[in-house]
């Protein structure tokens, strides 16, 4: 990807894996593959998005100042994407919504915008925190549920008793996410980054021995 320095090869390749991807999911065959052919897609387009952003150019530039109107068209095609007449009609417009979703993250690479402000709230910052617990643990959270309390079971149940399972179903799987983060996430990385800083080498001048290097997650704790 570093040798991408055409704008031009560089699109090509955020857009052409993910449209890959969109044919490839329909074609029965190919049903066994369809995670690891969608996962190597994301990846190289996710990777040829990110070599678009190094080189700065014109294309994330616009994507970070119409970042607004993208994320409002994006929510609003998405909601009425349920509610579309045909089947062929939600295939296009899940494609649109699939392909434009590169235009969507190169834009919140800014912070300018009125979104990537909403974004930075402190919500918002801690929900990102936990977040890679939610994907890790989200699906064994609702597994567990279906058993112990599915949600089939309350389909003709009263409003109120419908949103109190929702809200279970939603507690208990921010409560993984929240044990994941801090049980295992964080002391994990805390360990990693003391060990890395274990072994790094021993600053000497003259044959004197002064000080290892700070990391530089410590200097910034220290400068706040």
């Amino acid at each position: 990807m570093g040798k991408l320095h055409s704008t031009r090869a560089t699109l090509f390749w955020v857009f052409a894996p993910l449209a890959g991807w969109a044919a490839a999911s329909r074609i029965p065959a190919l049903h066994e593959f369809h995670f690891v052919l969608r996962a190597s897609c994301e990846f190289i387009s996710g990777s040829a998005l990110f070599a678009l952003y190094a080189n700065a150019g014109a294309v994330i530039a616009g994507a970070q100042k119409h970042l607004d109107k993208t994320a409002a068209l994006f929510l609003a095609v998405s909601l009425l994407l349920p509610v579309l007449p045909s089947d062929a009609a939600r295939s296009l417009v899940s494609l649109l919504l699939l392909l434009a979703a590169p235009v969507l993250i190169a834009g919140l690479t800014g912070e300018s915008s009125l979104t990537a402000r909403w974004l930075s709230t402190r919500p918002l910052l801690w929900l990102a925190s936990i977040s890679y617990g939610l994907f890790l643990s989200h699906d064994i959270a609702e597994r567990f549920l279906h058993i112990v309390l599915p949600s089939s079971r309350f389909a003709s149940s009263p409003f109120m008793v419908r949103y109190l399972v929702a809200a279970a179903y939603l507690i208990v799987v921010l409560v993984s996410a929240i044990a994941l983060h801090r049980l295992v996430e964080l002391p994990c990385s805390k360990a990693l980054n003391s060990f890395s800083f274990t072994r790094r080498p021993i600053i000497s001048k003259g044959g004197v021995c002064v000080a290892r290097p700070v990391p530089a997650e410590t200097m910034t704790k220290r400068a706040f």
